[in-house]
């Protein structure tokens, strides 16, 4: 009892801690700037794209209906394209621990799996999705490698739950000195990309190294809550029958979405 009644402790702890990062993050964001992404640097920055935040701006848009996959595919493309005709250089990154976030929108799950093979076989964007998760050894050995100039990810998920997680990945992007754009606000003309821009500070930077730990820990104990979320979440899918949907939009993906290389 003595043991469980500190693990509980423990979780409420970290749990409070995440608030902390979150007001962090939102005392930043009415400081952002509103710039043009690809003014100085055009041609000449790498920059990465966070896959869970693409998904979500493309299926939170107002000509999206779910179920219309191939519109959910054109969207995103155009996106993409869009970025590419203004030079972006770019990689799209999925997590592995980002699957978890889905338990209570079961149709996203197989949608996200049929995005990453979409634009793993029908275009030429460099997709990752190898990395557990932000906080790992190979996350920051890439981010230390590629050097990116910033990272576009959204700041509100579809749950508390989700946005934690894009509370993770902004805080651990500024510790290695990336900059964090929102996918949300996002306006293009002819000539440029406009976004809001929170630099990695130094106050910020600083954060992360005096909370590792309990950054580390937070993200553990969220991870945990979110596993027993999707545990809960596949038992009532099992029972409701859901085990073709992936198989039905994924024959969509490559079959019906034919070769559409970017």
């Amino acid at each position: 009892m003595e043991t469980q009644g500190a693990a509980r402790m423990g979780s409420q702890k970290y749990m409070m801690f995440l608030k902390e990062m979150s007001q962090l993050i939102l005392t930043e964001m009415p400081k952002a700037n509103y710039d043009s992404l690809f003014n100085d640097f055009v041609e000449s920055e790498f920059f990465l794209i966070d896959g869970d935040a693409l998904l979500i701006t493309c299926f939170l848009a107002q000509s999206f209906q779910p179920g219309q996959n191939l519109h959910f595919f054109y969207l995103v493309e155009r996106y993409l394209v869009d970025l590419i005709s203004k030079g972006g250089q770019f990689a799209i990154v999925f997590f592995k621990d980002a699957e978890y976030a889905y338990f209570n929108f079961p149709e996203l799950l197989p949608l996200r799996r049929a995005l990453i093979l979409h634009l793993e076989h029908n275009t030429t964007v460099d997709v990752r999705t190898t990395f557990s998760g932000c906080l790992s050894q190979e996350w920051q050995t890439f981010l230390e490698d590629s050097y990116p100039y910033f990272l576009i990810v959204e700041d509100e998920g579809l749950n508390h739950l989700q946005t934690h997680l894009f509370n993770f990945l902004i805080i651990q992007s500024w510790a290695m000195k990336v900059n964090a754009v929102l996918s949300s606000g996002q306006v293009s003309d002819f000539l440029r990309l406009y976004a809001y821009f929170m630099p990695s500070k130094h106050k910020n930077q600083m954060f992360f190294q005096k909370n590792k730990n309990n950054i580390e820990n937070a993200y553990k104990t969220l991870m945990k809550k979110l596993e027993e979320c999707r545990r809960k979440a596949s038992t009532e899918l099992a029972a409701a029958g859901h085990g073709c949907i992936m198989e039905k939009i994924t024959n969509q993906v490559l079959g019906e979405g034919g070769d559409h290389r970017l």
